[in-house]
């Protein structure tokens, strides 16, 4: 190879490489800013008003739901040598106001929680979380799945849902320059 096309070669992959970094800056960026405006959103409405759209964002990635959330839902109703089997629960409210259900495992042994915590008299913050069950270690591993959180925005407040893609695509566009 001539060395006019060894140099050629090297601008081509520094190129390429940078490329790559930019797609990889933005996708971090879109979804740092996505993350930051989830973790601050408070619903505009009391928790017992968005529990069952909370529970519906599970249910529509055909998660199955245990117990009385089936019918609520949508979902037909669940027997109870099933439900005793369910590594999941129906929903419960604690003395706090704090609601909660975990849906039953998948076939790859997924099953989501969704937790929705009251702010003020008016507001409430909801969190869902992906558990992973590793039967090999007899383990589990935990992670907070904000697509479904700016899911169930879209679907509560389309507009504030509307807001914070359009600021998670412009973080996204200004990190890749």
């Amino acid at each position: 190879m001539s060395m006019r096309c060894g140099v050629v070669l090297v601008a081509v992959v520094a190129v390429l490489a940078g490329a790559g970094c930019a797609g990889i800056r933005a996708s971090s960026a879109r979804q740092s800013y996505i993350q930051d405006e989830l973790k601050a959103y408070v619903y505009p409405v009391p928790c017992e008003e968005l529990w069952v759209d909370a529970l519906k964002v599970i249910a529509g990635h055909e998660f199955k739901m245990v117990g009385p959330d089936r019918e609520l839902v949508g979902q037909p109703s669940q027997g109870s040598i099933a439900r005793f089997l369910s590594r999941g629960h129906s929903s419960h409210r604690d003395d706090r106001g704090v609601f909660e259900a975990v849906s039953d495992n998948d076939n790859a042994y997924v099953r989501y929680m969704v937790r929705a915590t009251p702010e003020g008299p008016k507001g409430c913050k909801v969190e869902y979380t992906g558990i992973k069950e590793d039967k090999s270690s007899s383990t589990e591993s935990y992670w907070r799945d904000y697509d479904f959180e700016i899911e169930l925005v879209a679907r509560v407040s389309p507009p504030d849902g509307a807001r914070i893609l359009i600021g998670a695509d412009e973080a996204a566009d200004k990190a890749s320059k």
